[in-house]
């Protein structure tokens, strides 16, 4: 039965992404949960203010299979409260599949202002099809006080 979808061969966020000479990818350090530091004692920021910054960087590797042709690979956030956001361009990267195991490789770089924190989740479409969701997880760090506090 041929496949109308590539096959996801990763989808991950991680500390960084590296293409070799050979354009061999790694992915290093895999992460499924990011832990922001505290506010500064005493600071306080309206419950809807961005807390911290960070630079998601990933992956999605994707492989053709019987898929030959153009296409579309859209990435969309699921936030904490439910809201659901593009991510990219607002159409998706056009790709092109060749067959086979040839594929794509997307190299993910996203600045993500965090306001909540909680379970994120990012889907991964081509054109219309959701093929796989990338979970991350925002935890806030604790302070030197909350750390030594005896338990």
């Amino acid at each position: 039965m041929a496949n109308e979808v590539p096959f996801v061969a990763l989808a991950c966020f991680c500390e960084n992404v590296l293409q070799d000479k050979d354009e061999v990818v790694s992915a290093i350090r895999i992460v499924d949960t990011y832990t922001i530091p505290p506010l500064p004692e005493g600071v306080e920021v309206p419950a809807d203010a961005v807390r911290g910054l960070i630079m998601l960087r990933g992956l999605v590797a994707l492989k053709a299979g019987d898929v030959v042709g153009q296409g579309t690979v859209r990435l969309v956030m699921q936030r904490v409260n439910g809201e659901r956001a593009p991510i990219g361009p607002p159409d998706g990267w056009p790709v092109e599949m060749k067959g086979g195991e040839h594929g794509v490789n997307l190299h993910l770089q996203i600045p993500l202002g965090v306001k909540n924190f909680g379970l994120l989740w990012f889907d991964v479409f081509w054109n219309e099809t959701l093929l796989t969701r990338i979970p991350l997880r925002l935890r806030q760090g604790q302070t030197a006080e909350q750390a030594n506090a005896p338990t």
